[in-house]
């Protein structure tokens, strides 16, 4: 979204598709890159994101998985 104000990331562990599955917000801000820590390692992670304006929201993102590795 043109313009943002901010970012909303939801993330969740288990398949969104699957009922009864819901999404955690986990971050609130300004910047288009953020880093997360302490995660387990072999986990797998299912983000979506969306932009915040002053007058309206985006839809969120198509969603992404993802899975930690060590360091």
């Amino acid at each position: 979204m043109r313009n943002a104000a901010s970012y909303v990331m939801e993330m969740i562990t288990a398949d969104p598709s699957l009922p009864g599955k819901g999404w955690t917000s986990v971050a609130i801000t300004t910047k288009v890159k953020i880093k997360f820590e302490r995660l387990s390692i072999g986990q797998y992670y299912y983000y979506r994101v969306k932009a915040v304006g002053r007058n309206n929201e985006s839809p969120f993102s198509d969603v992404r998985l993802v899975m930690t590795a060590a360091a």
